[in-house]
């Protein structure tokens, strides 16, 4: 049985999963076990514009992905970094290859994803995230080959989970 919680936004934490949300009304902390939602109100349409910085789809290819967490995180941003890319390139009608580090980080401080409760080291940090993930998606495109404009999500999962697959070989 799923008890009303009575909390404002401020004292609370949500996450989702593809199925469920839980909530937390610990900053720092879930509840142990999380409490699971299901009345929420609804979710945006993936296709719609988001605060998140993957869809729901996207994660869920992601977490069905044979990689450790440490390579999912990374695949997260590489996911969130491609997509960002392109939008800039897009922006800017050019391709990928001929973005300067500036254009990607005045897009990043401008994000509107990035504009509540993010200071600018944040932002700082975030943009080199992006940046240290062209290495990757410049070896994934190389790889398929395809160029970065044209790289799928699926297709850059897999090149991780290949790449993690090596590593263990390797070992």
């Amino acid at each position: 049985m799923l008890l009303p919680v009575h909390l404002n936004q401020s004292q609370i934490r949500v996450a989702k999963s593809p199925h469920f949300w839980y909530l937390s009304p610990w900053p720092d902390q879930w509840l142990n076990p999380p409490v699971c939602l299901r009345s929420l109100p609804p979710m945006p349409h993936p296709m719609e514009p988001s605060t998140d910085f993957l869809t729901v789809e996207e994660c869920a290819l992601v977490d069905a992905a044979l990689l450790t967490s440490r390579d999912k995180f990374t695949t997260r941003v590489a996911i969130y970094a491609l997509r960002s890319l392109k939008q800039i390139a897009n922006t800017k009608t050019c391709t990928i290859a001929e973005l300067s580090p500036q254009d990607i980080a005045h897009w990043i401080a401008a994000d509107p994803s990035l504009q509540s409760n993010v200071d600018s080291n944040f932002k700082t940090f975030f943009t080199q995230l992006v940046l240290s993930s062209l290495k990757p998606l410049n070896q994934a495109a190389e790889s398929i080959p395809v160029s970065l404009e044209n790289l799928s999500i699926e297709q850059l999962i897999h090149w991780f989970e290949q790449q993690a697959k090596q590593k263990l070989e390797s070992n």
